[in-house]
C-alpha cells in the first residue's frame, strides 16, 4: 500500500515487486527479460504484462504532469530507478526480497512541490515497509510445494472431468465418478485438511464448475443432451447437505461458464434447441433471466468456451467452426462487447484460461500453448503427453493444477448390503496392483487385506481407527482367504491349497485337511469357538466336514453337499448343481430352499443375521442377491460384468458389503511447473 498526503493508494503486488527490484537494481537499466527471471521468477507471462505493471508505477510514482519521471526507459536497455538511493543501514543488508524496509527512494532536486517531497522521502519508505506487510502475509509458503508434491494430489479414485480452484487457493472443486455408468459428481477437497466431500450424489453429469464470485457457492452445469442446467450449490461451510439452487433450465446443451468477477452474473455457452447454434449468454443475478451475451454468431458456427479475464474487462470465447478444424479465439471487450482480438487455432481445444490481462493458455489434445496479445505470437509451451490432460486451472505461482488421465487401477468399495446402492459408497482402497483380497475383520471396521507381489503374499491388519497396518503373515506359497472369526482372534486360509487356520496374535498355523488327495471348495467357522465347517471331494463324492480345532477331530456331517454356512436356526447348505438347502443344528432334518445359483470356482455366498448373500455372473452382468431366510424376501442388484468380480464379503452385522472392482479408469490432479 503507497501512502500519499494521507491518502492510501493501492498497488498490486506484481507492481511492488517490480518498485522493489528497481530500487534495488538502481546503478543499471533492468531489462524486460531480468524482470521476467527476478520479478515473476521464470513464470510464463507475457512482456505485454510486464510493460503494464512498469507503466503502472511509473504512472503512480509520477502523479502531475509537471514533475519529469521516476520511472525512466531506453530502447534495447529496459527500465531504471531515476532517483537516489538511502541506506538505512550500515552492515550489508540482507537479500531485497527479506528486507525492502530498509530501502528509501528519494530525488535529487529537493526544491520541488511538497508532495513530490514527501513521496520521496518518507513516504516511499511506507511505501516499502507496507511492502513487507504484504509479502509476509501473501507470500505465505504455497498449499502446493511442486517440488515436493507427490504426483497425484487427490487421493480419489475414479475418473473426473474438470477442476478448479478457489482464488485463496484453500479449495479445490472437481466433477468426478469412481464406477464408469454413474453420472459425474461435484465434490471438494479442503486443501488444508486433505479432506473430501461429495456434494451431489444424482446429478446426471457435472462436466464444468467454478466458484461464485464472493466463494461461497460452487456454480456448475449438470449436462445431458435435451436437459442441461445450470446450478449453484453453497459451499459456506462445505457439507454435503446443501440442496443445489437451478439457475438455467431445459438448455439442449450446456457447455461451459465463467463468473463475473464482480459477482453480478455468469457467462456460459450453450445451446438452447438442438435446430439452433451454441451460442454465449449472460446469466443475470439480480434478474434472474438469460440474454444473448454476443451476437455476432451464424448458423455454421459453435460456441463452446467462453472465459473472462481476472478482472472481468476481456471475455475470450472459442468457437468451433463447421465443415473445418479451425477454432476461432475472439477475445471481446466487456464494456462493448467489440471484437479486440482474433486468433485461430488449428485443433479442438480443451481448456482455456488467462494467464495474465495479456495472455490466453491453450490446451489440445497435443500441447499447451500461450497467446500473446501484445505480440500476437503463440508458443508451445507444454507438449500433452499422450494426450492424457484434460483440464487445468491456473495458480497464483503460475504453475498449473491438471487432470491427467491414467491407466486404469483396482478398486474395493463398501456400500449398504441391503440393495448394494453404490451412492453409499466409501472407497477402501484404489489403484493397488498388488491388492489380491479384501475382508471385514472383526466388528470395529477393520480390514484385512491380502496382497501378491512378485512371488510374495502379505497378509495385514488396516486398523480403522489409525489408518496403521500391522503384518500378520507373509510366505511365498499360494494363500487365500475364506473366513474371519467374529472375535477376529482366527483366519481360515488355504495355504498352498491346504485349509488352515491361523491365529491372529500369535501367527501360529494349524492345518485342518493335510490329506492333498482331497479337493477342497470352501469353509467357514463356526460361532462355536475352535469349529470349522468345510466341504471336501473325495472317491464318494462332496461332502460337509467338521472340524473340532480343541480336540483335532474331523468328522463328516452332511453327504452330498458342497459347501455350507451357519444362521439362527441351523445351516444353508448348498450342492454340486447350485441349488440351497437348509438344516437344522444337527444335519438330521434337511428341507430344500427352492433357490438355485450357477455355482462354480468364483461364486461366492454368506449367511449373515438370518439374510443370505451370493453373487452371480451370467457373461454379461454382475448380480449380488440378497435373500430373507425368515420371511423369504428377495432383492437383486446388477451391474455390468466388466465393472465388478463376483468377489465380495459381507460385515458381521449383515449391513455393509465390500465390492471388488475388476479395473477402473483413473484421472490423477498433478502439479505442472511452467517455468519457462
Amino acid at each position: 500500500m503507497l501512502t500519499l498526503r494521507g491518502e492510501e493508494i493501492s498497488l498490486e503486488p506484481k507492481v511492488f515487486d517490480v518498485l522493489v527490484y528497481l530500487c534495488a537494481n538502481h546503478n543499471h537499466y533492468v531489462s524486460i527479460q531480468e524482470l521476467h527471471d527476478n520479478v515473476w521468477e521464470g513464470r510464463i507471462v507475457s512482456d505485454a504484462a510486464v510493460r503494464r505493471s512498469v507503466s503502472k508505477l511509473r504512472s503512480i510514482l509520477s502523479l502531475d504532469t509537471e514533475i519529469e519521471q521516476y520511472v525512466k526507459s531506453a530502447h534495447k536497455r529496459g527500465y531504471i530507478l531515476d532517483c537516489e538511493l538511502s541506506i538505512l543501514y550500515e552492515q550489508t543488508p540482507p537479500p531485497i526480497r527479506q528486507s525492502a524496509s530498509h530501502l528509501k527512494v528519494g530525488k535529487g532536486n529537493w526544491n520541488r512541490k511538497q508532495y513530490v517531497a514527501i513521496l520521496s522521502a518518507t513516504l516511499i519508505s511506507a511505501v516499502l515497509l507496507s511492502y513487507i506487510l504484504w509479502h509476509n502475509a501473501d507470500s505465505r509458503p504455497p498449499i502446493f510445494d511442486i517440488a515436493k508434491a507427490p504426483t497425484n494430489i487427490i487421493d480419489y479414485p475414479g475418473e473426473k472431468s474438470h477442476v478448479a480452484l478457489s482464488k485463496d487457493e484453500t479449495l479445490l472443486a472437481f466433477a468426478g465418478k469412481v464406477v464408469s455408468y454413474q453420472g459425474f459428481q461435484l465434490f471438494v477437497k479442503e486443501l488444508s485438511t486433505e479432506a473430501i466431500t461429495q456434494l451431489t450424489f444424482d446429478e446426471r453429469n457435472v462436466v464444468r464448475v467454478a466458484f461464485s464470485a464472493n466463494q461461497e457457492q460452487l456454480v456448475y452445469i449438470d449436462m445431458t443432451p435435451g436437459n442441461s442446467r445450470l446450478k449453484q450449490l453453497a459451499i459456506s461451510p462445505v457439507t454435503s447437505s446443501s440442496e443445489p439452487e437451478i439457475l438455467v433450465d431445459n438448455f439442449y446443451i450446456l457447455s461451459d461458464l465463467s463468473i463475473m468477477p464482480d459477482g453480478t452474473g455468469i457467462v456460459f455457452n450453450g445451446m438452447e434447441d438442438k435446430t439452433q447454434s451454441s451460442q454465449t449468454y449472460f446469466y443475470d443475478y439480480a434478474t434472474a433471466k438469460v440474454s444473448e451475451l454476443i451476437t455476432d454468431f451464424s448458423e455454421n458456427a459453435h460456441d463452446y468456451k467462453a472465459e473472462l479475464s481476472d478482472d472481468g474487462a476481456y471475455l475470450a470465447v472459442i468457437t468451433a467452426l463447421n465443415y473445418s478444424q479451425e477454432q476461432r479465439i475472439t477475445v471481446y471487450n466487456m464494456e462493448n462487447q467489440k471484437i479486440v482480438n482474433r486468433y485461430y487455432h488449428d485443433k479442438h481445444i480443451f481448456e482455456m484460461k488467462w494467464l495474465d490481462d495479456e495472455a490466453l493458455l491453450l490446451l489440445d489434445e497435443y500441447s499447451i500453448n500461450v497467446i500473446d496479445f501484445g505480440t500476437g505470437k503463440k508458443e508451445l509451451v507444454k507438449l500433452n503427453d499422450r494426450k492424457r490432460m484434460r483440464s487445468f486451472d491456473v495458480l497464483r505461482s503460475g504453475d498449473l493444477v491438471t487432470l491427467i488421465q491414467t491407466n486404469a487401477g483396482s478398486l474395493f468399495l463398501e456400500v449398504d448390503s441391503e440393495d448394494f446402492n453404490l451412492s453409499t459408497q466409501n472407497i477402501v482402497a484404489h489403484n493397488d496392483e498388488t491388492l489380491e483380497q479384501v475382508l471385514f475383520f472383526g466388528d470395529a471396521n477393520d480390514k484385512l487385506y491380502l496382497r501378491k507381489k512378485d512371488d510374495t503374499y502379505r497378509l495385514t491388519v488396516k486398523k480403522h481407527t489409525n489408518q496403521t497396518e500391522n503384518e500378520i503373515l507373509k510366505t511365498s506359497l499360494e494363500l487365500k482367504l475364506f473366513d474371519v472369526a467374529r472375535d477376529a482372534r482366527e483366519v481360515l486360509i488355504a495355504l498352498d491349497g491346504l485349509l488352515a487356520l491361523l491365529d491372529v496374535k500369535t501367527n501360529a498355523i494349524t492345518y485342518i485337511e493335510p490329506d492333498r488327495q482331497t479337493l477342497l471348495f470352501d469353509g467357514m467357522l463356526s460361532s462355536q469357538t475352535g469349529i470349522v465347517f468345510y466341504g471336501a471331494k473325495t472317491r464318494n463324492g462332496w461332502s460337509i466336514k467338521r472340524y473340532n480345532a480343541n480336540t483335532g477331530e474331523r468328522k463328516t456331517v452332511a453327504g452330498g453337499f458342497k459347501s455350507v454356512r451357519e444362521y439362527s436356526e441351523g445351516f444353508v447348505l448348498i450342492t454340486e448343481l447350485g441349488e440351497f438347502y437348509t438344516s437344522d443344528p444337527g444335519f438330521n432334518n434337511i428341507s430344500p430352499l427352492n433357490q438355485a445359483v450357477p455355482l462354480d470356482s468364483e461364486t461366492l455366498w454368506f449367511v449373515r443375521n438370518d439374510r443370505l448373500f451370493w453373487s452371480e455372473f451370467n457373461g454379461k452382468s454382475i448380480s449380488f442377491a440378497n435373500l430373507d431366510l425368515i420371511d423369504g424376501q428377495k432383492l437383486v442388484s446388477s451391474f455390468d460384468g466388466s465393472q465388478f468380480s463376483t468377489d465380495f464379503d459381507i460385515d458381521p452385522s449383515g449391513q455393509r458389503a465390500l465390492l471388488k472392482g475388476r479395473k477402473f479408469p483413473e484421472t490423477q490432479v498433478t502439479l505442472l511447473d511452467l517455468a519457462r
